[in-house]
């Protein structure tokens, strides 16, 4: 399967991080809640896997062919 949409994975990521704390956030049914942020936890590792992060959070130089900076591995 392939996703293409017409945003950086680091702007996806921050996005998708955003709902995942609002959705916890919700008081929604604990059930639906648990499956959708575990959804959203498989396309935060996804974007991570395009842009990985280091241990602090920051992606400095750990480039890979599609994460979307200019410099690239």
């Amino acid at each position: 399967m392939e996703l293409n949409v017409d945003i950086s994975p680091k702007s996806l990521r921050e996005t998708l991080c955003i709902a995942q704390t609002r959705i916890v956030a919700s008081g929604i049914d604990k059930d639906r809640q648990g499956r959708d942020v575990a959804v959203l936890q498989l396309l935060i590792d996804e974007c991570d896997r395009h842009r990985p992060l280091g241990q602090d959070g920051k992606h400095r130089d750990l480039h890979t062919a599609t994460c979307g900076c200019e410099k690239e591995e």
